[in-house]
């Protein structure tokens, strides 16, 4: 039996082309650091919620741990999709990422929550999205609540139009140059695009990080966070700069 020899060995697929990662990373100036901060900070907050837990876990201290696992497994894919140029897969996972972070912020505040995610129960994060408004307006934090309200509704109608295939998503694989249009595979290299995908995944990791934050409960954690968010916020501010007013906390 003879087949014809592989052009491109299954690596170059999974890694990327290291010139298209090269020009986007590029594009991303001061974004790449918050990526690279957001994870190790995710990763620490992990570790010290781990070793806090030992093997003596409640139901509501291991579903805090396990959707802190998940998000960042999550958030590593999508900035790997993201400098790879492979942006029309990356939206994909932008749901999930704000599912995970409201999951991580409902359980480790509601035990019971917690017990019925573990227990298999689906689509509790929405609910818990509701309840932390509900929670905020109770408490007289109005215009907080608004916000993060207003919030949550843009990223999730985006996430729910991103989720499914369509002409948005496959007209991502296109290159314009030379006065054509000619479709890329595996990924490609634009500032715009990359950037945008970056910022996405890093405005969902930096919510998962304001809920961990308060679950590790670490003076040295939490100062590295605001050092991180020092760079986060100029960037985003950069990448999709508010309409109005209200967009600005």
């Amino acid at each position: 039996m003879t087949s014809t020899p592989l052009t491109t060995s299954l690596e170059d697929w999974l890694h990327g082309d290291a010139e298209i990662i090269a020009q986007n990373k590029e594009a991303l100036g001061d974004g790449w650091t918050v990526g690279a901060t957001f994870l190790e900070l995710h990763s620490r907050a992990l570790e010290t919620i781990s070793a806090r837990y030992g093997g003596n876990a409640t139901p509501q201290e291991r579903a805090i741990l396990f959707l802190g696992i998940h998000a960042l497994n999550l958030a590593t894919v999508a900035m790997r999709m993201a400098v790879c140029g492979n942006f029309d897969t990356v939206p994909y996972l932008f749901r999930a990422l704000m599912d995970c972070h409201s999951l991580i912020q409902g359980c480790s505040r509601d035990a019971d929550l917690a017990e019925r995610f573990l227990d298999g129960e689906e689509k509790l994060a929405g609910s818990a999205r509701r309840k932390f408004i509900t929670e905020l307006q109770e408490a007289g934090y109005l215009d907080d609540a608004k916000w993060i309200e207003k919030r949550f509704l843009a990223d999730y109608d985006a996430g729910n139009d991103l989720a499914h295939i369509g002409a948005t998503q496959v007209r991502r694989v296109i290159e314009e140059g030379n006065g054509r249009l000619e479709p890329r595979l595996g990924g490609r290299a634009n500032a715009d695009e990359a950037s945008l995908a970056w910022a996405a995944t890093l405005e969902q990791e930096h919510w998962a990080l304001i809920w961990l934050n308060s679950v590790v409960a670490d003076e040295a954690w939490s100062a590295d966070f605001a050092a991180a968010q020092r760079l986060f916020t100029p960037f985003m501010a950069r990448v999709s700069p508010p309409t109005d007013k209200e967009d600005n906390p």
